[in-house]
């Protein structure tokens, strides 16, 4: 029984650390993107 308790809790943080990074990189593409867009519209 404790076992599986164990192993849910270290799956859980497992798939906060994913999620969270899944995140950041989503929110880093936006950002370069973003970025990079901006980088060819301003050429005249």
């Amino acid at each position: 029984m404790l076992r599986s308790v164990e192993s849910s809790i270290e799956f859980e943080k497992f798939r906060r650390n994913w999620s969270e990074n899944e995140l950041n990189e989503t929110l880093f593409t936006k950002a370069f993107e973003t970025q990079h867009n901006a980088f060819l519209n301003a050429d005249p």
